[in-house]
């Protein structure tokens, strides 16, 4: 989604010079996320986000930093975090064997300590040169500073796993807004692949799950007619009758623009084909109202397609069964469930 900014550096001088002021008057801090939405936005590299930043100020709304960070998630592709969890864990693997080891002279450096100390308070002034008792100094104070420099090398290293456990946190949360939809907090595309693949893996799993492909019906008249802000209420409002009706009996996914997809481990065809028609008739049962002009839109209704999957088929093609059933719904006069 993202294109890559042309390395020219007048123009990128230029669009710097025409964001900063805009994220001066809405008040958006200068991060590098919140920079490429308004970098993309003056310079008109995403004509989507760039409507929808214009209706906004069209409209006179805030566009706080929270809304900034709501147009990043949906606009700009999720940060690939892989990178940053292998090196995490490389680092977690250094400090686990540095902590040993330190811990480890640490104990030997004591030991040694207490046992040259029991020494010196044993031996008799009289019986050492004066020499030897300088030597002997000599030791138990490189033995002190060797103890004080573990002390202080094994807290610096305990402050590192510190930062490191808040590091992990942090790329944990990432990786989990990876998988969501910025806009509905549903699972995303990317997450419903990522399961479907999981139940690939596991025997028989397959061959008791099926999907269920939605889209709402006459979408495009929606944005052309209230325009794409009251687009995405809409696409919002589906999304948690959606969450709702399906529950813990699957996984609700925003697959993308306004099409939604189901993915419903152990569960057979025709339950599949009753929840989806619950979820129509739900989504059908609903009002939306403008909240500019406290008009109603009107029923929204959905299509649906529902296929089940088979160890022995590609899931591909189940998932295209499904598409196809969606749009055989479409041509057959919207507002129903058709079986692929």
């Amino acid at each position: 989604m993202n294109a890559r900014i042309p390395i020219d550096f007048d123009r990128s001088s230029e669009y710097l010079r025409l964001a900063l002021p805009l994220m001066s008057k809405y008040k958006v801090p200068v991060t590098p996320e919140n920079y490429a939405v308004w970098y993309k936005y003056v310079s008109g590299g995403n004509l989507a986000l760039t409507e929808v930043i214009d209706e906004l100020i069209e409209d006179e709304q805030s566009i706080s930093e929270e809304v900034t960070s709501s147009l990043y998630k949906r606009f700009f592709d999720p940060v690939d975090y892989a990178p940053l969890v292998k090196a995490q864990q490389v680092f977690h693997r250094l400090a686990d064997r540095v902590t040993k080891t330190l811990n480890l002279a640490a104990i030997e450096t004591a030991d040694y300590g207490a046992s040259l100390k029991e020494v010196t308070t044993k031996i008799s002034a009289d019986v050492f040169e004066e020499h030897v008792r300088s030597v002997l100094g000599v030791l138990t104070l490189v033995t002190t500073q060797m103890t004080q420099g573990n002390r202080t090398l094994q807290e610096s290293l305990d402050k590192s796993r510190i930062e490191a456990e808040g590091l992990r946190d942090e790329l944990e949360k990432v990786k989990t807004e990876s998988l969501k939809d910025g806009l509905t907090g549903l699972s995303n595309r990317k997450s419903f692949h990522a399961e479907l693949e999981k139940l690939q893996e596991q025997v028989d799993a397959l061959a008791n799950t099926c999907m269920i492909f939605a889209d709402i019906d006459h979408f495009k008249q929606v944005n052309d007619e209230f325009g794409h802000l009251f687009g995405d209420k809409v696409i919002t409002a589906v999304a948690k009758v959606l969450e709702g009706v399906v529950g813990s009996k699957g996984l609700p996914c925003r697959y993308g623009g306004e099409e939604f997809a189901v993915l419903l481990p152990k569960t057979n065809i025709k339950e599949a084909v009753s929840l989806a028609e619950e979820i129509r008739e739900s989504v059908e049962r609903g009002r939306v109202i403008n909240p500019q002009t406290g008009q109603k839109l009107g029923e929204v209704t959905i299509s649906a397609g529902v296929s089940s999957f088979a160890s022995e088929v590609d899931i591909y093609e189940t998932i295209e069964t499904a598409d196809t059933a969606l749009y055989r719904a479409k041509n057959n006069g919207r507002n129903r469930v058709e079986l692929g």
